[in-house]
């Protein structure tokens, strides 16, 4: 606070000099988190699908495949899923061409109907991700 003789009182200053110290300190841990940060965002994810995400197809496709962003390590799953019902497919299998790339082949034919995949993969460094994606198969189920 500023005194009737003109001068700043040294309560209000001690504040100032700690409102200052914690912008500085903040600004700073913020500069210093940028690679932290940046590494998240580079972080194992679902690059593409096939079928793509919200994909409407008029046949079934022969496959579902899954391509990350870095070939995950052991321990990747990929399932698909009708309503609530766990549709019949081989096990995962990653691409012998892309390691990056993972797919399962339903059991029979898909039905028209709606239809989501739920995907898990844990990158290199143990965190896992994930995911799922939906498509549509003929017309409306």
């Amino acid at each position: 606070m500023i005194g009737t003789d003109g001068r700043t009182d040294r309560k209000t200053v001690r504040r100032w000099i700690l409102g200052a110290a914690l912008l500085v300190a903040g600004v700073t841990l913020a500069l210093g988190a940028q690679p932290a940060a940046a590494a998240i965002l580079r972080h194992l994810q679902l690059a593409s699908s096939y079928p793509a995400a919200d994909a409407r197809l008029a046949r079934a496709p022969a496959e579902v495949r899954v391509v990350f962003s870095e070939q995950p390590g052991p321990g990747t799953s990929l399932r698909l899923t009708r309503g609530e019902t766990l549709v019949e497919t081989t096990d995962v299998a990653a691409d012998s061409a892309d390691a990056k790339q993972f797919f399962i082949r339903p059991a029979r034919p898909l039905a028209d109907g709606a239809y989501t995949a739920h995907w898990r993969a844990v990158a290199a460094d143990g965190h896992p991700s994930t995911g799922t994606f939906n498509f549509q198969v003929g017309g409306a189920d």
